[in-house]
């Protein structure tokens, strides 16, 4: 069998390039029509995202409002608590004291009036004893207490030997 080539060289390689040229053209139209089919199938979830980040605003915006509601009533509670505890602060526990107080007063003795100042730190104590010596105790149990500073008794406590009607003043620590 005998194959003639009629086609001269030329026309081959013009044959060869025009065969390219229809080959991209096909592949860029087929790549137009994908990618037509791509958007169309694509556009409602662009408007879906859309949607999403509007809602998504939304939401955020709302969150951001009660916080701050939140923040506020926070920085309110903050207050409270730091007034509550300056109102701690000054506060002096006087139930320690007196309890203190009455177990170093000796059984005979009667205590008729205790005041007391914190913020000045001073106080008195009037009362009863039936003898000096209880008084004399009483006093020095006082001036060893950890809640008495300093304990002045006056000299008129300790001029009657029996029957002694006393004051005792003092600092507070």
């Amino acid at each position: 069998m005998i194959s003639l080539n009629l086609i001269s060289p030329e026309q081959q390689t013009h044959l060869k390039i025009r065969y390219l040229h229809i080959l991209i053209k096909n592949c860029a139209g087929a790549l137009v029509v994908l990618s037509t089919i791509l958007a169309i199938f694509l556009a409602p979830l662009n408007d879906k995202i859309e949607d999403l980040k509007t809602s998504n605003t939304r939401r955020k915006e709302t969150i951001i409002s009660n916080s701050q509601t939140v923040t506020s009533k926070i920085k309110l509670l903050n207050q409270r608590i730091a007034s509550l505890s300056q109102v701690n602060e000054r506060y002096y526990s006087w139930s320690q004291t007196l309890n203190e107080l009455g177990a170093l007063a000796e059984p005979d003795i009667y205590l008729t009036e205790f005041t007391a100042n914190n913020l000045e730190g001073n106080f008195i104590i009037k009362g009863y004893s039936p003898t000096r010596e209880s008084l004399l105790n009483f006093k020095d149990k006082l001036t060893a207490s950890s809640f008495f500073k300093k304990v002045n008794s006056p000299l008129t406590n300790y001029l009657q030997e029996s029957d002694v009607t006393f004051e005792i003043t003092g600092s507070i620590k």
